[in-house]
C-alpha cells in the first residue's frame, strides 16, 4: 500500500490552486481511489491549518475520514485543531470513535484521557491511563500521566510509586523526572531528589535543563557553594544563560566580593540590558569597589528611565555625598526616605549631610525621627548621641549611650563613645575606666588605644604606658596617620624631639597621601621645630596650621612669640 507521501507526491500536481474540491481536475474522479482522495482531502486539511484556519482543516480532515476511516494520523489531526478550537466535548467524542476501533492501543488511552482531564473529567481520565498502563507496553508515558493525575488529587506516595516505575521503563523521561524530584523535595528528602538529578547528568551531563534545576536545588537548599560550581560548569557550556550570572551576581554579592559581582553582571547585562535589578547591583557592585563614576552610570540611567527603587536614590545620595556634592546627596536621600522610610542608613547619611552643611537642628531632628522609628537600633542611637557629643551636648549624650549599652552591653565601641562624652564633661578617671572596658571586649580595638595614648600624653600622664599604647595602636594600623601624630605627640612631652620629628613628619606625608591637611598635626610640627630651633621651619609650620584652623588664638599667639623672638634676635644681631 502506497503513502500518503507517495500520494501526495504523484497527485498534487493535478490539484487546482486552494483545494476547493478534493475531486480532481474533470475526468479524473473515477481514477482517484478512497484512499487517494483522503490523501488529498487530508493534504488540503494541512494547508487549511498551516494557514490557521482550523474550521476548514477540520472539514478536510473529516472528509478524510470518510475515505479512510481507520487511519490514526487523520484522527489525531483532526482531534488536535478541535482542541485548538476549544471544542473540546466534540474533540472527546470524536477520538473515541478512534478508541473503539483501537482498544488495545495505549497511546490512544493515553490521548483520550489527556482530553478529559482537560476538561476536568478527573476520575474518567485516570481510569483511561490505567486501562493504557494495563494494556502493557514499553513506553513511561501512562505512567507519567497517571502520575501528574494523582498529584493533583493529592495522592503523592501512589503518585511516587509511579513515576518510579516510569522511570524504570525509561530512565530518560524528563517529566517523570522532573515531577518526581519535586515530590521528595516537597517532603525534604532532598537526597534523593539530588540523586535523581545526578543519574540524570551522569546520562546528559552537559543538559542545560538538568544543571539548571541542580542549581536551583542547592540554592533553594542553601548550599550556595555548590550552586554556585553548578552555574559556573553551566556557562562554560552555555555562556548566553542568563539565571546562572544572575544567581552568580548575588552570591558574590552576598560575599562582598565586589570585583566578581561587577563582572558576572555585566555579562548579565549583556543578555538582559533591560535588567533593573542587574543595573542596580552594578552601581552597588562598583561603589563598594571604590569607581564612583562607573556606580552612578548605572544608577543614573536607571532614575532617568523612572525605574529607579528607594535604594537607587539612596546609594546615589551617598555617592553624591563622597563626591562632595551635599544639596543632590539631600535631595536623593530624602527621596529614598519618601519611598522606603525603612531604610536606616538613609537617616543617618541625612542627618551627616545636614550637619555638614550646617543644619545643625534639621540633622537632629532627623535623627530624633530615626531613634522613635527604629528604638532598638544601636546604629541610629549612636548616630544620635555623636550628633550631640558634636552639638556640645554631652549630658544628652551620655542619655543615649547609656540607653544603647542597655540594649548592646557587650558592644566595645558604645564604651569607646562613652567615654568620650566623660572626657568632654571633664571627667577623666570616667573616661578611662570605660575605654579599658572597650579593650577588654575588643583587644584589637586601634581607636581606643589611640585615644588612651594621646590624652595620657597631652596630661603629661604615664608617658611610657601611653606611648606603649600609641604604638600598639600603629601596629593594628600601620598607615593611620593620625595614630603616628599622637605617637609623635607623646615622644614631644617625653622630650624627645628627634624622634617626635621623625613620626610627626611621616604623618603629615600619610595625610597629604589621601589629599588632606590636618592643622593638628602642622601645630605639633611647629612646636618640635621650635624646640630643635628650626624657627623658620617652625613659622612655616604654624602658618600652615592657621590657615587650616583660622580661629585657632593659641596657634596665632605662638607665631607672634616666635616673630617677637625673631625681631629681637635680629636686633641683638645688628647691635653686635
Amino acid at each position: 500500500m502506497r503513502s500518503y507521501l507517495t500520494v501526495i507526491i504523484s497527485l498534487v500536481v493535478m490539484l487546482p490552486l486552494g483545494c476547493a474540491t478534493v475531486q480532481g481536475p474533470v475526468g479524473m474522479e473515477n481514477k482517484l481511489s478512497s484512499q487517494d482522495r483522503a490523501v488529498l482531502a487530508f493534504f488540503c486539511g494541512q494547508l487549511a491549518h498551516q494557514k490557521g484556519d482550523f474550521d476548514k482543516a477540520v472539514d478536510y480532515y473529516r472528509e478524510a475520514l470518510g475515505f479512510d476511516p481507520a487511519n490514526p494520523n487523520l484522527w489525531h489531526s483532526l482531534v488536535g485543531d478541535l482542541i485548538r478550537l476549544g471544542r473540546l466535548q466534540e474533540a472527546i467524542t470524536e477520538y473515541r470513535q478512534l478508541t473503539a476501533q483501537q482498544e488495545a492501543n495505549p497511546e490512544v488511552r493515553c490521548v483520550l484521557g489527556q482530553m478529559h482531564e482537560a476538561v476536568g473529567d478527573i476520575m474518567v481520565a485516570e481510569s483511561l491511563y490505567r486501562d493504557a498502563i494495563a494494556l502493557g507496553g514499553k513506553k513511561s508515558e501512562p505512567f507519567t500521566y497517571l502520575g501528574r493525575l494523582l498529584i493533583k488529587q493529592s495522592k503523592i506516595n501512589e503518585a511516587i510509586d509511579v513515576f518510579q516505575k516510569a522511570l524504570e521503563i525509561n530512565p530518560r523521561d524528563r517529566q517523570a523526572r522532573r515531577v518526581l524530584i519535586k515530590c521528595f523535595l516537597s517532603r525534604e528528602q532532598e537526597t534523593k531528589a539530588v540523586q535523581l538529578l545526578e543519574e540524570a547528568l551522569l546520562n546528559e551531563p552537559k543538559d542545560i535543563e538538568w544543571m539548571a534545576e541542580q542549581g536551583r536545588i542547592m540554592a533553594g537548599l542553601k548550599r550556595d557553594e555548590e550552586a554556585a560550581q553548578i552555574y559556573r560548569r553551566l556557562i562554560k557550556y552555555y555562556p548566553e544563560f542568563p539565571e546562572a550570572y544572575r544567581f552568580l551576581s548575588i552570591y558574590h554579592l552576598q560575599h562582598y566580593e565586589w570585583k566578581a559581582a561587577a563582572e558576572q553582571l555585566g555579562k548579565l547585562l549583556k543578555l538582559e540590558p533591560d535588567n533593573m535589578l542587574a543595573q542596580r547591583n552594578s552601581g552597588l557592585a562598583w561603589y563598594e569597589l571604590g569607581h564612583l563614576d562607573e556606580a552612578r552610570k548605572y544608577l543614573f540611567a536607571l532614575i532617568k528611565s523612572g525605574n529607579a527603587d528607594a535604594f537607587t536614590h539612596f546609594l546615589m545620595g551617598i555617592i553624591y555625598r563622597k563626591k562632595g556634592f551635599n544639596y543632590l546627596a539631600e535631595q536623593e536621600l530624602r527621596l529614598a526616605l519618601q519611598m522606603d522610610p525603612e531604610i536606616v542608613e538613609a537617616y543617618l547619611g541625612l542627618a551627616g549631610i545636614l550637619m555638614k552643611i550646617g543644619e545643625e537642628q534639621p540633622a537632629i531632628e532627623v535623627l530624633e525621627k530615626a531613634c522613635n522609628k527604629f528604638p532598638n537600633s544601636v546604629q541610629v542611637l549612636t548616630s544620635y548621641g555623636l550628633a550631640l557629643l558634636r552639638l556640645e551636648r554631652p549630658e544628652e549624650a551620655l542619655k543615649i549611650f547609656t540607653q544603647s549599652l542597655r540594649g548592646s552591653p557587650g558592644n566595645a565601641r558604645l564604651y569607646f563613645h562613652l567615654g568620650r562624652v566623660h572626657l568632654e564633661m571633664k571627667e577623666f578617671e570616667k573616661a578611662v575606666h570605660n575605654w579599658q572596658q572597650a579593650i577588654k571586649l575588643d583587644p584589637e580595638f586601634a581607636e581606643v588605644y589611640n585615644y588612651m595614648g594621646y590624652v595620657h600624653a597631652e596630661r603629661g600622664l604615664k608617658l611610657e604606658q601611653a606611648v606603649g599604647w600609641l604604638k600598639k595602636a600603629l601596629k593594628l594600623d600601620s598607615q593611620n596617620g593620625y595614630y603616628r601624630d599622637s605617637l609623635g605627640w607623646a615622644y614631644y612631652k617625653q622630650k624627645k624631639y628627634d624622634l617626635a620629628l621623625r613620626e610627626l613628619e611621616q604623618a603629615r606625608e600619610e595625610i597629604k597621601k589621601k589629599g588632606l591637611v590636618d592643622p593638628v598635626i602642622y601645630d605639633h610640627l611647629g612646636d618640635v621645630y621650635f624646640k630643635l630651633g628650626k624657627h623658620q621651619k617652625a613659622d612655616q609650620a604654624w602658618r600652615r596650621a592657621l590657615k587650616g584652623d583660622p580661629e585657632n588664638q593659641e596657634i596665632e599667639d605662638k607665631l607672634q612669640e616666635l616673630r617677637l623672638r625673631l625681631k629681637n634676635r635680629f636686633h641683638e644681631i645688628s647691635h653686635y
